[in-house]
This record gives C-alpha cells, structure tokens and sequence, in this order.
C-alpha cells in the first residue's frame, strides 16, 4: 500500500482566489476563530505546520480518557478544533504527507470526533452523529474536510 499522498486543502476547504491580485482570499469551509475539521489523510506534525502555519494548535478528543489534548500529529479522519487568528497563514496548495494514508483506527464506544477517512468509511449502524453549523443538530451527513460528533453505543 502506497502510503504517501498529496493533500489539497484548496479542494476540501474550498478555497477562493482573489479576483484582483493582493485582493482578500477567502475559504468556504474556513473562518477567523474556532474550527472544527478533519482531514481524510494521517499527518505529522511538520506536515501540520506546513498546511496550518507554524504554531498552529490542534486539539482532538480522547474518547478513552473524556477529554480533549493538543495534538502533535493527526490519524486520518480524526476531528480536531483549531483556532485560526490568519486565514493567510493556511496554505491551499497541495501537501505531500508522508504516511497520509495508513490504517484509520476503529471507532470507540463513547463519543468520537471524526470525519471521513481516505477509505470513505462508514458510519457504524449503532450510533447517531451531530453536526456544529449555528448549532448541534443530528445529521446523516458525513463530508469530507469537516468533523463530527459520534456517539457510538457499546
């Protein structure tokens, strides 16, 4: 199995080019302030730097132990919460993440925060997800590039 992968956050974030050149840039699924997203591909934490910006601080939940941790590299479809103060700093050009795509860990009973993975993984049939829009919703959507709450029932 190939492990490595070029990662385009442009296609999965929606990334907008200026009309004018030093013009505003804009993402679609990225704002100022708090984000919650996932990536479908593992990353390290160079790799995280690379996409993010240096000092970029991404804290993902620990179903185990029911709390969150600031993470230093990321398993593919894990979800995280960023806070992103410069959406310049994000880069949309494509990444080469050296071990993006290796096995996905399974969902754990409890509550997960999780996106897709590169193997386009399906949901488990005994658990229900929420969706952060405005506010928590139930939801049957599971997208690329954004994250989920899951609770999975033992």
């Amino acid at each position: 199995l190939l492990q490595k992968v070029t990662f385009q956050p442009a296609d999965i974030w929606g990334y907008n080019v200026p009309e004018e050149p030093g013009g505003n840039l804009s993402w679609e699924a990225l704002h100022h302030g708090w984000n919650l997203l996932s990536m479908p591909f593992a990353a390290n934490a160079e790799e995280i730097s690379r996409i993010f910006g240096d000092g970029a601080v991404l804290w993902v939940w620990d179903t185990e132990n029911k709390r969150y941790y600031i993470a230093d590299t990321l398993e593919a479809g894990r979800g995280f919460w960023i806070y992103i103060d410069d959406l310049s700093a994000i880069s949309p050009d494509g990444q080469t993440l050296s071990n993006g795509r290796v096995a996905t860990p399974a969902f754990e009973p409890g509550w997960n925060l999780r996106g897709p993975d590169w193997q386009e993984t399906e949901l488990p049939e005994n658990g229900w997800m929420l969706s952060h829009g405005r506010s928590w919703e139930k939801t049957g959507d599971f997208l690329p590039g954004k994250a989920y709450c899951f609770f999975l029932q033992e």
